[in-house]
Parts: structure tokens; sequence; C-alpha cells
């Protein structure tokens, strides 16, 4: 059992409602089975995790009830569902992934010369604007010859080069599944 209160001031009176925590389980299938894979859990319990599990199952233990979306990102491919938990029930989704799209291209310098070492990520784009670069390790980097290839989850994206002060971003990239876009070349200018 657990209980939790949000927004508690001090000197309140609460009453906690206690829920029964549970087990979320599931398998992934894909083309290829992937190696290793990432499951995020975005709910009551948000969570990520890395398993690598011959047959594509994964576990979370102590989940609390209620609405979650499960996200797999993997070299085999990514796929997203949405799940209800119960109290007291174990829940098991099953998710197929969908093949990663591959965008590549090159970064030059303001003289046109590759520009090797430089941190590339394709983000989502909401098309409003607005860009969130959210990263958990080092990125990657464009090759000596200042080209890169990238997989990602198909859809709408941004590819961010990441120089300082600020990263450029080369935004309405429609992306699909299985399938190549080539970004073209992206120059850095003499500020960057």
């Amino acid at each position: 059992m657990r209980g939790r209160a949000t927004r508690v001031t001090p000197d309140a009176t609460i009453t906690i409602q206690a829920a029964g925590i549970t087990e979320l389980k599931g398998i992934v299938h894909g083309v290829a089975a992937p190696h290793v894979f990432t499951v995020e859990l975005d709910g009551p319990t948000p969570a990520q995790r890395s398993f690598a599990t011959a047959d594509g199952s994964f576990s979370f233990g102590r989940v609390d009830p209620g609405t979650y979306i499960v996200r797999v990102t993997s070299d085999a491919g990514n796929a997203e569902t949405h799940v209800q938990v119960v109290a007291g029930q174990p829940t098991t989704v099953e998710l197929t992934l969908a093949a990663n799209a591959v965008v590549i291209g090159r970064v030059v310098d303001a003289d046109g010369k590759p520009a090797g070492s430089i941190p590339v990520t394709i983000i989502p784009d909401s098309g409003d604007g607005k860009i969130q670069i959210k990263l958990e390790g080092p990125p990657p980097t464009t090759n000596p010859d200042g080209t890169f290839r990238l997989e990602a989850k198909a859809g709408p994206s941004a590819l961010a080069v990441m120089v300082p002060p600020r990263p450029i971003i080369k935004a309405g990239l429609t992306l699909v599944a299985g399938q190549t876009l080539d970004a073209g070349t992206v120059r850095l200018d003499k500020t960057n």
C-alpha cells in the first residue's frame, strides 16, 4: 500500500488515501528483437530503465495505480502505448516496435570546411516554435568529415546542432519510419 498528497500547506489537516501498488510488465515485439531497450513510464510513478532480455520482456514493481504512457526506445525501433493500472492487479502490455527513421547530413564551419566532433541530435517538433532538448548521456557527434547519421522516432522533428552560445535548430523535418532523410548541410556562422 502507498498513498501521497500533493500541494500540502503547513498546519493543514489532510487525508491520505492508501492504494495498493502493483506490477507493470510487458513484452516488446519487433521485426528484429532489440538487444537493449529503454522503457519509460509517464504517469503516477514515473520511471525509466534499460533492459537486455532475449524475449523483450520488462517489469516495473511497486507501481501506483493510474493512467500511464509507456514508451520504448531501442536501436531496433520505438513504440508507445497508454495503459490503465488498477490497484492491486498486475498489468501487462505488449508493444510492437516501429522502425526508426534515419537522418543524415553534414555540418561545416563558416568557411565551408567539415566540422567534426560537433554534438547533434534529433528532437520532436511540435510546430509551435517551442523546442525542448532533453538528453541523457553524451549526444552523438559529427564524424571528422562533418557528416552524421542519426536514428529517431518517426514524426515531425527538428535537427539540433549543439554549439555555443545556443544550438542551431533545423525544424520542419518529417521523419518516416524505415526511411532515410537527408537534412542537407548546416553551416556554422562565425559567432558559433
